[in-house]
């Protein structure tokens, strides 16, 4: 391998760093939706399309280091939020994240019975997500900035971890509710319903938020999609209970 490869493959790293999908991926800070659409952007521009191209050109006796060097491109920056911007990137280029799939009547029911088979399964609990998130809900009503503070270090915490950044994103939707601010944490609840599909172990984070945008939606005078949502909420405590 040599500089055929290595020198177009930092070219379109550093031009995805410049793009302003980039700096909006950095900022997300562990909000699914935001990400997913930074990504999106990314993916379709120049520098993303080369980048694609680059992940599958590597084969042959070079494949290994031409993956190698893919890697260590793609693991750069001084910063937490950049450093996981960029890995972000090179996991979505290289196939591991599920896009938010189309909904739809046939797609709504296939991902219900999807997600209470993830509820069957479990998922982790009592590490410094859980703490960190539990402190931010006790305290969000008595103190807001606390609160949001809390939660942006449970989004640090994470990291790259799928299931992390939904169980993260669940107290933030909590927190935000706590706080008056509703319309984001019915959006928060929506995209974790939406990407949870897929992430082993999601089903108590899932449950949690249906029952949460169930509620909200009540306050909103929103019976139909609230009853949805405290339906599938119900299912999913069941069919974890049935463990």
């Amino acid at each position: 391998m040599n500089d055929e490869y290595e020198e177009p493959l930092g070219e379109a790293v550093s031009a995805i760093s410049d793009l302003l999908a980039f700096d909006q991926l950095c900022a997300a800070r562990g909000h699914v939706g935001d990400e997913l659409r930074a990504l999106a952007t990314i993916t379709a521009s120049d520098p993303g399309r080369e980048l694609a191209r680059l992940w599958n050109w590597g084969a042959g006796d070079d494949a290994d280091r031409m993956r190698t060097a893919f890697e260590r491109e793609l693991n750069r920056g001084l910063w937490t939020t950049t450093r996981r911007a960029f890995a972000l990137v090179r996991e979505h280029v290289s196939g591991s994240r599920r896009a938010i799939p189309v909904s739809g009547p046939d797609v709504d029911a296939a991902l219900i019975a999807e997600l209470i088979t993830l509820a069957r399964r479990g998922s982790p609990a009592g590490d410094a997500i859980d703490s960190l998130g539990g402190e931010a809900v006790a305290v969000a009503r008595e103190d807001r900035d606390r609160a949001l503070e809390l939660i942006e270090d449970v989004h640090l915490t994470v990291g790259d971890d799928a299931l992390g950044v939904l169980r993260a994103s669940v107290f933030d939707a909590q927190v935000h509710a706590a706080i008056g601010e509703t319309a984001f944490a019915r959006k928060l609840c929506r995209e974790i319903l939406q990407y949870g599909r897929g992430v082993e172990g999601a089903g108590r984070s899932i449950e949690v938020a249906a029952l949460l945008l169930g509620r909200l939606e009540t306050d909103m005078g929103h019976a139909f999609r609230a009853a949805q949502n405290l339906d599938l909420a119900a299912q999913l405590a069941r069919a974890r209970e049935a463990r």
